[in-house]
């Protein structure tokens, strides 16, 4: 494949609600399980039947797809209800995953402004998450760090960031 086609084949052309990707679900339970098996019990069909139940597209939860122009799944991110360290109600962007052939090219950027373009959309002033590996990536998009927390299981504890983000309709992201 030439350089041109590649490219082409891995830069995100746009973001859609999973609710109109029902295609998309088998792929993006297997990126989930591939990407945190210790968070998904690695069971791809328990996690299809968890996507199911994000395919809306003016209530939480919802999913989004990114897709390259020729309809291909580059990546997935998740607006849904959550709780913070503390035990507050927040609403979370979650499980943002990049498929491995299509990082560094935009994606992760386009679903996160997608993300928080939605959350406007919906009335909410603000989007937290949890990362453990990703806090630089969200730096550079304006998000602030709020707390440690720990994430993952009991028997599985893992450090993370808790950030946050503003979310309104002037917002450039």
């Amino acid at each position: 494949m030439s350089a041109a086609l590649q490219t082409a084949a891995t830069a995100i052309a746009r973001v859609e609600f999973l609710a109109d990707r029902s295609d998309a679900i088998p792929v993006v339970a297997n990126w989930l399980c591939d990407a945190w098996p210790e968070a998904t019990g690695n069971d791809s069909t328990a996690v299809a039947r968890r996507l199911c139940g994000w395919c809306h597209r003016r209530v939480l939860p919802l999913g989004l797809v990114g897709c390259n122009p020729q309809g291909g799944l580059l990546g997935f991110a998740a607006l849904r209800r959550g709780t913070s360290p503390q035990g507050e109600p927040v609403t979370l962007l979650s499980a943002l995953f990049v498929a491995p052939w299509a990082r560094r090219r935009g994606t992760g950027r386009a679903l996160c402004a997608a993300s928080r373009e939605h959350a406007a959309r919906l009335g909410l002033s603000a989007m937290h998450l949890y990362t453990t590996d990703a806090e630089a990536f969200f730096r550079r998009l304006d998000w602030r760090f709020v707390c440690h927390a720990i994430t993952g299981s009991q028997a599985r504890p893992r450090a993370a960031a808790f950030m946050q983000t503003a979310v309104d309709d002037d917002h450039g992201g």
